[in-house]
């Protein structure tokens, strides 16, 4: 697997032709496939406020925990749009359009140095003629695509209650679910609990490595019980 679409984590209900997420993410491509012919002209915008002059993964977050909780965050209500440079590519009705160099946008304060093939932001615009013609829009971080298996064991201390599991996933995808003992998949999203006195089911997950920790894309992994719900960080789990 080469690459993990973000575009459906966004956030809902957002204006046509603009992505929004909860935090920011360090984008290198947009891939817009449209109905009908690619139009010649597309305008890639993004939300610019702090970053570049901030960058967090380049601190001494744990060295100095008291001064690096108080480093500046871009937010959703003081940041403009900054149209950003970006190389073209198409092939049929699909175009693919990765960003240059930073430094090509002319943000003041962007060190000579910081010019990365991104641009972390908490929303992207784009900006095409006849935006009706657009089918799909994904995007691609900096993080690497990656696939996990996990193995589930029920009734740990004490008996897991209901008679299902569904789960669900941020930053990841759930691509398949598969039965060990006393559990049978009936979709793939959900297990269905025997009566076995232990039961157990495994599962393959499709996430990303985040390519820093600050990034916001580590997975998550909800599972949904009868009466409660937990969320398991892949991260987390892979430290631990």
């Amino acid at each position: 697997m080469r690459t993990f679409d973000i575009a459906p984590f966004a956030l809902p209900n957002t204006p046509a032709g603009e992505i929004w997420f909860e935090e920011s993410r360090d984008i290198r491509e947009v891939v817009v496939h449209f109905n009908e012919k690619v139009p010649r002209r597309i305008g890639v915008f993004y939300l610019q406020n702090k970053w570049p002059r901030t960058r967090h993964e380049e601190m001494r977050d744990k060295e100095n925990p008291a001064a690096f909780g108080w480093v500046e965050l871009d937010d959703w209500f003081n940041s403009r749009w900054q149209q950003a440079k970006v190389r073209k590519e198409v092939r049929g009705r699909t175009v693919t359009l990765s960003f240059k160099g930073l430094r090509a946008d002319g943000i003041d304060g962007t060190h000579e140095a910081y010019d990365v093939a991104f641009r972390r932001t908490m929303a992207v615009r784009l900006l095409v003629p006849g935006s009706a013609q657009v089918r799909k829009i994904a995007l691609y971080t900096t993080s690497t695509a990656a696939r996990k298996t996990l193995r589930v064991e029920l009734d740990a201390g004490k008996r897991t209650p209901g008679k299902s599991v569904t789960l669900s996933g941020y930053n990841a995808r759930i691509s398949r679910l598969g039965s060990l003992r006393g559990a049978v998949s009936t979709s793939p999203r959900e297990v269905k609990l025997g009566k076995a006195k232990t039961r157990s089911f495994v599962l393959e997950v499709e996430h990303m490595v985040p390519s820093h920790p600050y990034c916001g894309d580590a997975g998550l992994v909800t599972f949904h019980l009868e009466h409660d719900s937990f969320t398991l960080s892949l991260e987390a789990l892979a430290a631990q």
